[in-house]
């Protein structure tokens, strides 16, 4: 690796906290803003917020504020082709009938963030959008929008994945696809509470074979009656329904569960991987410092031939546990190489530090070893802006 440690360039603070983050030029000035999906809490109560920031390089300023979404997940991209961004969030709605998955497009519009359109949907009391993300997934043309969460309850969940399209004005569901591993169970998480059946808690798009056809990379977990499976499929869409190209699932301890997912070519090959990062826990761990702590898990695969082959995988724990919430792919200090950057949570004395880490694949040896460089990063505070400065020319 070129450097051993990045530098924080700057760190803005507010009384709330993050859920989602993603950088894009909705403007249309040249340059990407920050936008960050969470909570506000002022001395009239917390609510959630999307929130638009600027950084000149020297300063990280609020340019504007949207209340009442809740985004679990942020993507950014031209979907109807009028040449203006769209900001599209998946997170779900709350009312006194139950929690409904929601998808929200938005735009920035003479100076502020709007709301465009808003979908709500759910068969039972429970259900969640946890993923977002578009592209032209047929070739025809046009961009959809795919959205991965649950449905069902929590206590019946089954995975779902849609497609939908937006013309400008109207937001339309295209396809719906569902499935448990197995019927009529659900396990509970390291603190006894139900954790589901099955849930997607990633999706990503990209030709990851080289056949000119966009693949849909999904990510989560699946409970087989006894554990919970980590569970990674990949599909294709060919404008009406989804085809399931390949399902697979492994276990490390009780639960193994798939966090994120970046899809770019990091070792150099000419071909694209796919990285997934997540956690390992086992039942009962919960503030427990004498069970196995959890440890979290990286992986890079590829898909070939109809194959997937896990090339490389690290496992790690570091204090009372650590879990890899998201990662992200890309040359960060332009030296040619793709970083893999992974973001996740230490537990330490009952507090959960952010961890942060820099990976990279070493060719050199002949064999593709993955070599870390490690920040710890102890932050005391309600809600620091610093994954977004390092990451405003990330690539995806």
């Amino acid at each position: 690796m070129g450097w051993s440690k990045p530098n924080m360039r700057k760190s803005h603070n507010w009384i709330g906290s993050i859920r989602s983050i993603y950088a894009g030029d909705i403007d249309n000035d040249g340059f990407s803003e920050i936008i960050t999906g969470g909570t506000t809490i002022s001395s009239s109560g917390s609510s959630n917020s999307i929130l638009v920031w600027s950084y000149d390089g020297e300063n990280v300023i609020q340019k504007g504020v949207f209340e009442g979404i809740s985004a679990s997940s942020i993507f950014v991209l031209d979907v109807d082709n009028d040449q203006v961004a769209e900001v599209l969030t998946a997170g779900r709605t709350s009312n006194e009938n139950g929690s409904f998955a929601q998808l929200s497009i938005l735009q920035w519009n003479e100076g502020k963030l709007s709301l465009l359109q808003s979908k709500e949907w759910g068969s039972s009391i429970e259900s969640y959008a946890y993923s977002v993300f578009a592209n032209d997934l047929d070739g025809d043309g046009n961009v959809e929008i795919v959205t991965g969460g649950y449905d069902n309850d929590l206590t019946n969940s089954s995975g779902q994945l849609r497609v939908w399209s937006w013309n400008g004005e109207e937001l339309s569901l295209k396809t719906n696809e569902e499935w448990r591993l197995v019927e009529d169970v659900y396990g509970v998480t390291i603190s006894g509470l139900p954790m589901g059946n099955t849930v997607i808690n990633n999706v990503k798009v990209g030709d990851i074979d080289s056949d000119g056809v966009k693949e849909i990379v999904t990510g989560g977990w699946a409970y087989d009656g006894e554990k919970f499976n980590a569970q990674l499929k990949i599909w294709n869409w060919n404008g009406n329904v989804f085809g399931l190209e390949k399902s697979h699932e492994w276990i490390s301890e009780d639960i193994t569960e798939i966090k994120s997912i970046s899809l770019n070519d990091v070792d150099n090959d000419g071909d694209v991987e796919i990285v997934t990062c997540g956690l390992t826990s086992v039942y009962g761990s919960f503030n427990n410092t004498e069970s196995v702590p959890d440890h979290a898990q990286l992986r890079v695969w590829s898909w070939k031939d109809n194959a997937l082959t896990l090339e490389h995988s690290k496992d790690w724990t570091i204090g009372e546990g650590v879990v890899a919430w998201n990662l992200v792919t890309g040359d960060v200090d332009k030296d040619g190489v793709v970083e893999i950057v992974t973001v996740g949570c230490m537990g330490e004395c009952g507090l959960c530090d952010p961890d942060l880490r820099i990976w990279s694949i070493d060719i050199r040896q002949g064999s593709f070893s993955v070599i870390q460089s490690e920040l710890i990063i102890a932050v005391i505070g309600v809600c620091v802006l610093v994954g977004a400065v390092y990451f405003v020319l990330r690539k995806r």
